[in-house]
Order: C-alpha cells, then sequence, then structure tokens
C-alpha cells in the first residue's frame, strides 16, 4: 500500500512538472503595437555612436547616440542618448550595432538610473531588444508582428504600424495571439486591448484571448 501511494505521488509530481514546464516554456513577446504602447519614445533615426564600459559580472553597458529623423511617440528631438544593458546570460541579438541603416526605435524612461551612463532612456527589451533596422530584411531575432497578423519586413509597412499603434489608446489590458504554425517552441503574441485592435483580429479571423 505504501509503495502504491509513492508511486502515485511521484507520478502526480511528474505530470505537474511537465505541465508547469509546458507552460513556463512559451515564448510570449510584443507585438509592435504593444510595444509602441508601452514606450514613452519611439523614434526613426540612424546611430551616430556607440560607447561600451565592461561592468560587474559581465555585464556590458552601452550609451547609443541616435540622430532623429522622426519622432513617432513621445517627445521631439533631434538626438537622443539611451542605454542598452547586455547581460551574459541573456541572447537578445545586437540589432540596434546597426550602423548602416535607419532604425525604428523604442524607448521608456530610465526611472531609476543604472550603469555609468548619465541618460534619461533606455531601450525597451523582453525577448528581442526593440531596435528594429528598416533594411526591409528580417531584421529581428522573432517575426514581427502587427493588426495584419503577418511578418513584417517593409520599411514602409513598419513605419506605418508604428504610426498608426502611437494614434491608439488601448487600455491596461493586454492581448494573446497563439501561433497556429509549429515552431520549435510555443509562441505568443501580445497585443494592447484596444477597439482597433480587436477590430482587426475579427476581420482577420484571428483569436485573441485575454492575457492573464
Amino acid at each position: 500500500m505504501y509503495r502504491f501511494a509513492l508511486i502515485a505521488a511521484v507520478a502526480v509530481s511528474f505530470v505537474q512538472a511537465l505541465a508547469g514546464s509546458a507552460v513556463a516554456d512559451i515564448i510570449q513577446y510584443e507585438s509592435l503595437d504593444l510595444a509602441v504602447a508601452n514606450a514613452d519614445l519611439v523614434v526613426r533615426g540612424e546611430v551616430v555612436e556607440i560607447v561600451s564600459k565592461k561592468g560587474e559580472n559581465g555585464v556590458v553597458w552601452n550609451r547609443l547616440t541616435v540622430k532623429v529623423a522622426e519622432t513617432i511617440k513621445g517627445e521631439k528631438l533631434k538626438q537622443v542618448r539611451f542605454l542598452v544593458r547586455e547581460s551574459p546570460l541573456e541572447y537578445q541579438g545586437t540589432t540596434w550595432r546597426n550602423l548602416e541603416d535607419e532604425v525604428l526605435f523604442c524607448l521608456n524612461v530610465l526611472k531609476n538610473p543604472e550603469g555609468p551612463f548619465p541618460v534619461a532612456y533606455t531601450l525597451r527589451g523582453g525577448w528581442m531588444f526593440w531596435a528594429v533596422p528598416l533594411s526591409g530584411r528580417p531584421g529581428t531575432r522573432l517575426p514581427l508582428y502587427s493588426v495584419d497578423f503577418t511578418s513584417l519586413t517593409a520599411p514602409k509597412e513598419i513605419l506605418a504600424a508604428a504610426r498608426a499603434a502611437a494614434e491608439d489608446r488601448p487600455g491596461k489590458a493586454k492581448l494573446e495571439w497563439i501561433m497556429p504554425e509549429p515552431a520549435p517552441m510555443p509562441q505568443a503574441v501580445l497585443y494592447p486591448d484596444s477597439e482597433r485592435v480587436r477590430a482587426a483580429a475579427k476581420q482577420q479571423g484571428i483569436r485573441l484571448l485575454p492575457l492573464k
């Protein structure tokens, strides 16, 4: 009896571990719309300077200077400096190192100063840094999605989507689109909850789930 109870307990624990692993392993990352909605400053411009300093535990602090060609959301600036923190344990790609093409940047106010550089903004991160090269080629680690629910690569489409997102006024809630196609790891793209996003999903026949 004791042996049966022990085997049952182990089996339950194994199932729970698998369930927890399945939830933990899904990649949930922002759509372009959510990144713009949650950013304090969104600009299009060229990187003109990168200054880097290595800190403790392998962390590298980078100060980027960008010549602004267009402000899509936030304070109108001709030039902006912001922080990018690179951890040796986090792979997010280095799209922000692009010194050849114009890049779309989503930035946030640096509320708690950190690192060796006194700057006002930091590059928005997550599963990828929100620095999108406007080169016409896939420029991010993960596909870029807006309310057309197809991968965006053309600069005009990316900029049009970012400008439309900047005009939207979503609430605080988020919506989740579970990617239908097979992938090495399950993926979900997160959207701001707004009438515009819901209407686009309905028109495209896309099912968006409330993010809990």
